[in-house]
């Protein structure tokens, strides 16, 4: 995020709260923000502004719940309380047959890491409170790099599922970006193989 977007967002929360700064606070405020939010996009940024000032309270969020508001979607507040969403969005979904798709590609990358989807779908009754701990925990991880993942998993047949789009989403879209991403994988891996 720009250093002047840092300075409005810190400018708008300041403002809001009953507590003054002095100008040595302010300097050391931004100085502060400005590295820790470097990886926030401007929406994010935004995003994370109206959370801010939609809260009851009176008092200057910490740059870490800052940056929290700023990941996590709307009507959550934390990362963890987004975590168990995704674990609930996936679980609600398990079937090994179809190969999924997600829109949060956070999620995609977390079942990835945890075996795939296959392995995901097919646990025991017995396992699921100890795999909705890790998903969440590793979720969270994931979550907080703020970065785009595969969105694909695959499951026994290639019959794709999409989780979490809406009927207005562009589809046929996500699909051709999916291919894109797997022509870019395969030239990746015949270079290394060189």
């Amino acid at each position: 995020m720009k250093e002047e977007t840092v300075l409005m967002i810190l400018e708008s929360l300041m403002a809001e709260t009953s507590r003054r700064f002095t100008d040595n606070e302010r300097t050391l405020k931004i100085r502060n923000w400005t590295i820790k939010l470097k990886d926030i996009t401007e929406e994010q940024g935004m995003k994370g502004l109206e959370k801010a000032l939609d809260l009851p309270l009176d008092f200057m969020p910490s740059i870490g719940t800052f940056k929290e508001y700023c990941l996590t979607d709307t009507g959550q507040s934390s990362i963890e309380e987004q975590g168990i969403e995704a674990w609930y969005l996936a679980y609600n979904n398990l079937n090994h047959t179809v190969s999924p798709i997600f829109k949060n590609s956070a999620i995609a990358e977390t079942i990835r890491k945890m075996g795939g989807w296959v392995k995901f779908s097919t646990m025991l009754t017995k396992d699921e409170p100890f795999i909705k701990i890790e998903f969440i925990e590793l979720y969270t991880v994931l979550k907080r790099r703020s970065q785009e993942y595969y969105p694909c998993l695959s499951g026994t047949y290639k019959t794709n599922k999409f989780i979490g789009y809406k009927k207005e989403d562009d589809l046929a879209q996500v699909l051709i970006e999916i291919e894109k991403h797997k022509k870019t994988q395969s030239t990746m891996l015949e270079m290394l193989n060189k």
